[in-house]
């Protein structure tokens, strides 16, 4: 039978990895294709048997592009420890010494991802192998393995991998001319590989308005009425003269419940501002950006380049059209609002917090964005690029999920087209996921400037 899964889309997060592999054991012992290969037992630390990765891990980077897209968008992936209706699992080998290992069959131009995935109490090791595209080069081994010696070329066939055939070759010379007259593109990350959870500052903010509110009503439930005059006074009644002559002017002219509201308004406005400065602060921070540049391999030049991104397994943040947002003016404590201070103005209606409160404009993304699910894509916009030349794509402003089943990393997956060539590059990138390191002790400051990133 065949695989009981969709197998027209890759399988990226750890929850999909593990969805194949469970996927595997529950098939038929006949459905291996050109895009999986599976293997009950290895002992990798055994080199005779660990042979087994290089050599399919090769055969998976030599195929036809054409003919690899029909499948998992392309990827090649081989499983280690399963297989149909058995599940023995593996020994984990440290990623470290897998990679150094493995790379000195294949060399350093093949893109591959291992990840282990815990399956009915074992260890599965899924090793995913990136698409062929038009302009890769021919994979040769770089090693002697078993009875082959360096510079052999394999690829792969239904259920096994194989040497290439002088048809085969044929077809990875064409594969490689074919990026001589086509689109050669790159896209890559600029600084670290790490992208942070979103920083919990609505706590902070709710906290910052229950403090606000107590420390601006205590004066109304301070207040109590003179206590009367215990003895009599021959200056008692000049006194109250007086003090009925002032007490109009040094009274608070605000009702206990207009004061009340206005606080109550104040506190509210300056939280709305505080959410905008917790996005603006996330778009600043440089774990929260995207930021991706885009390469010309060539001495041609290409026109209109596109580029389309998906991230999986993140959120975007739109900190808005303005660089930061300035609290309001705090109403005049309560007892100071009287007729011998500047005059009185009815803040007991709602604080402006649009656009007039806010300042200065931040300077557009010009990338379009979308939000499907717990997927982020981004359109950006075409650009011209010279021979060799190296653009910066637009920053965005992503959070990485925080769902545990999406595992250690976030996958980005990018394709660019151009108006003046034909064909279609595209590529992967891995982002580490961890934890928030935003420094949220600005939000609730009364300056509205910032400090910068």
């Amino acid at each position: 039978m065949a695989i009981p899964l969709d197998i027209s889309q890759a399988f990226r997060f750890p929850d999909e990895v593990a969805q194949l592999v469970a996927a595997v054991v529950a098939a038929g012992g006949d459905d291996e294709s050109s895009w999986i290969e599976w293997k009950e037992r290895l002992e990798l630390a055994r080199d005779e048997q660990f042979q087994h990765l290089p050599h399919t891990v090769l055969g998976f980077a030599n195929r036809d592009p054409a003919t690899a897209a029909q499948w998992a968008q392309g990827y090649g992936y081989l499983i280690v420890g399963a297989e149909p209706s058995l599940c023995p699992g593996i020994t984990p080998m440290d990623p470290g010494d897998l990679s150094e290992k493995l790379r000195g069959y294949i060399g350093d131009r093949i893109g591959w991802h291992p990840q282990y995935v815990d399956l009915e109490g074992v260890k599965v090791l899924v090793i995913a192998v990136d698409p062929p595209r038009p302009g890769d080069p021919l994979h040769t081994l770089r090693k002697p393995l078993r009875n082959f010696r360096p510079g052999v070329l394999f690829t792969r066939l239904p259920g096994q991998t194989v040497q290439a055939s002088p048809d085969h070759v044929e077809m990875l010379e064409r594969r490689l001319l074919t990026g001589a007259n086509g689109l050669d593109v790159t896209v890559a990350t600029e600084g670290e590989q790490i992208l942070e959870h979103a920083a919990d500052g609505e706590a902070i903010i709710k906290r910052w308005g229950t403090e606000q509110l107590k420390d601006r009503i205590r004066p109304l439930e301070q207040s109590s009425p003179p206590s009367e005059a215990k003895g009599a006074s021959p200056f008692a009644p000049h006194v109250a003269g007086v003090l009925a002559q002032i007490g109009p002017l040094i009274a608070e002219r605000r009702s206990t419940e207009a004061y009340t509201v206005e606080v109550g308004n104040y506190v509210s406005a300056c939280q709305q501002v505080m959410g905008k400065r917790l996005k603006q602060l996330h778009a600043d921070h440089p774990a929260n950006q995207l930021r991706l540049t885009l390469t010309n391999n060539t001495d041609r030049p290409f026109a209109a380049v596109q580029v389309t991104v998906q991230v999986r397994g993140a959120w975007h943040i739109d900190p808005g059209a303005y660089d930061w947002a300035p609290l309001p003016e705090e109403p005049a404590p309560w007892g100071t609002n009287t007729a011998l201070t500047t005059p009185y103005i009815n803040l007991s209606v709602p604080y402006p917090t649009g656009p007039a409160s806010l300042a200065p404009l931040r300077r557009p993304v010009g990338a379009q964005v979308q939000q499907a699910e717990r997927d982020v894509i981004i359109t950006y916009p075409p650009l011209d690029l010279r021979p060799h030349a190296r653009h910066q794509l637009p920053i965005i402003t992503l959070a990485a999920a925080s769902q545990p089943e999406l595992g250690q990393s976030v996958s980005v997956t990018w394709k660019s087209t151009s108006t003046n060539v034909n064909g279609q590059c595209h590529g992967s990138i891995d982002l580490a996921r961890r934890e928030s390191t935003l420094d949220l002790t600005r939000i609730t400051a009364a300056s509205p400037r910032r400090s910068q990133p």
